[in-house]
């Protein structure tokens, strides 16, 4: 089964000053119906950027689970080019990334969702 663990807007600052950050966490245990469940997960970012301070601008997606954080990408640029109101929301994010790890914190891998490429591994050590 496929949930959203987690969701919550927090204020953040950056080497560009103070802003506010999404963060999302979902639990991804049911990879076939990966497509169904992004579209949950997009359903539920348009609701919490409208209600976010109008500074957010920044979005982590964490997942925990047998979905790699480029499997993960590809299926929510795919909602993203269909959706005019995701496309516009995702157009305002200097930072939007999904890291993929483990229930005890360890990274496997990450990737952004502002650039064209696959995903990264951690560096060493992490």
């Amino acid at each position: 089964m496929n949930k959203i663990s987690d969701i919550k807007t927090t204020p953040v600052r950056g080497q560009n000053g103070a802003s506010s950050a999404i963060m999302i966490g979902v639990d991804i245990l049911d990879k076939p119906s990966l497509e169904a469940f992004s579209l949950e997960v997009s359903g539920t970012f348009t609701s919490q950027m409208m209600i976010s301070p109008e500074d957010t601008n920044k979005m982590l997606i964490t997942i925990i689970g047998d979905c790699t954080a480029q499997e993960f990408k590809d299926a929510w640029l795919k909602i993203v080019h269909a959706d005019p109101i995701i496309e516009y929301f995702m157009s305002k994010m200097e930072v939007a990334d999904i890291l993929h790890g483990t229930s005890d914190g360890k990274i496997l891998d990450q990737v952004s969702l502002l650039q064209v490429g696959s995903s990264t591994k951690p560096p060493h050590g992490m």
